[in-house]
């Protein structure tokens, strides 16, 4: 028996944009709950920076963007999650004219049976690889030639 008759035999409709919308806002309450903890884990590294003595700044912009900010690095970056589009996107900024920032990047959400998961390209990345992968260039980057004394 082929895929496809299994398909039929599962009872599923040929048609399933019927169960779609369904799936969609089961989609987005997942993925909002898997946003919630992202930006709680940014908040947690913020403070974290800060209590060894960094110069960082958390702010929640809207409900699903956030931006992180190092006057050490003088970059922030910004992070927005489009539940519809499974994607959330993270774009970096410069401070300062003279300061060169990465590229932006986009992460992929997609269901799982655990609930969310994290892509970048085709790698999962756990909740703590993304936000490692985001924030390590805003935090652990030699800073501005102005700020080393050269």
């Amino acid at each position: 028996m082929g895929w496809v008759t299994e398909k039929f035999s599962d009872g599923l409709p040929v048609d399933a944009s019927a169960t779609a919308p369904k799936e969609e806002q089961t989609f987005e309450a997942t993925a909002d709950k898997t946003w919630t903890q992202l930006t709680s884990g940014f908040e947690s590294d913020v403070a974290e920076i800060n209590h060894r003595e960094g110069d960082a700044d958390f702010k929640q912009l809207e409900a699903h963007q956030a931006r992180m900010s190092s006057s050490v690095t003088k970059m922030a970056v910004v992070v927005t999650a489009d539940l519809i589009a499974h994607t959330i996107q993270y774009v970096y900024e410069p401070e300062d004219a003279r300061v060169a920032v990465p590229e932006q990047g986009i992460l992929t959400m997609r269901p799982a049976a655990s609930g969310i998961e994290l892509y970048s390209a085709d790698q999962r990345l756990t909740s703590d690889e993304a936000r490692r992968m985001i924030l390590e260039p805003l935090f652990f980057v030699n800073p501005p030639l102005e700020a080393t004394g050269s």
